[in-house]
């Protein structure tokens, strides 16, 4: 099965000692290279034009295929098993599925556009024209924005959800055992790249140490949660106090 995946400067380092590394031998990788300077964080400009670039070449990828399944991947992915098999089975089972996306989380219904398989279709094409377009009309979406806009409303594509052990950090923390695959998203902020290898470190640390690393890995994010915690009730406080300076 073809893997399709582009890359900037700024994740070329993600691409070469991350992803490409833990791809399985079934998997055909496709990667393109844009040449796109800017740290590549969350929303910035530089990662919006990647974003636009990478629709032309999704559409241009699904016309190569027509009537093959095939899948895009982001590259702040490691792999642990063949996602395959999985695939397969999705397509296989209902044959009117087109597209299989990665929940955005456990409880909510939005999707994440970081790892896509598809179904190779006029109607799949026709969708990411669709997105291309809501990208044009709302300048400061990604394709993830544009794509929950879509389903959500008139959508041209028949489409499910992949398993959960295609996992991402937005679906918590720590994962499961036995993951197909897991994406380092949830990173916004400066230095996503950072965020994204910090990710992988604490995922490798699991993996090597098994229980004890879970647990220890769940502790040592309380501190931060807890800062985080006060930061915001402290905001608020103060946006409250100035609401109320402006008062007559």
């Amino acid at each position: 099965m073809k893997i399709y995946s582009c890359y900037t400067p700024s994740h070329k380092e993600l691409f070469d000692n991350y992803f490409v590394g833990s791809l399985p031998s079934t998997l055909d990788s496709i990667p393109y290279f844009l040449d796109i300077q800017g740290r590549g964080d969350f929303l910035s400009v530089d990662f919006l034009e990647a974003i636009r670039r990478k629709m032309r070449l999704v559409i241009d990828s699904v016309e190569e295929n027509l009537g093959s399944v095939i899948i895009w991947s982001d590259v702040d992915i490691v792999f642990m098993r063949d996602p395959t098999p999985s695939i397969q089975d999705i397509f296989a089972n209902d044959q009117a599925v087109e597209i299989a996306f990665q929940r955005e989380g456990k409880k909510t219904k939005d999707v994440n556009a970081g790892f896509i398989a598809m179904r190779c279709t006029e109607r799949v094409k026709a969708f990411y024209e669709q997105v291309i377009d809501q990208m044009v009309a709302n300048p400061h979406w990604n394709e993830q924005a544009a794509i929950n806009h879509i389903l959500s409303g008139d959508c041209p594509v028949t489409w499910n959800y992949l398993p959960g052990t295609f996992y991402a950090r937005s679906h918590g923390w720590p994962p499961p055992r036995n993951l197909v695959l897991y994406h380092a998203n949830a990173t916004r902020g400066a230095d996503g790249v950072g965020q994204k290898k910090s990710q992988f470190r604490e995922l490798a640390f699991i993996g090597r140490y098994g229980r004890p690393a879970r647990l220890w890995s769940c502790v040592t994010k309380v501190p931060g949660k807890v800062s985080r915690t006060v930061s915001g009730i402290a905001a608020a406080a103060s946006a409250g106090i100035r609401s109320e300076a402006r008062d007559p």
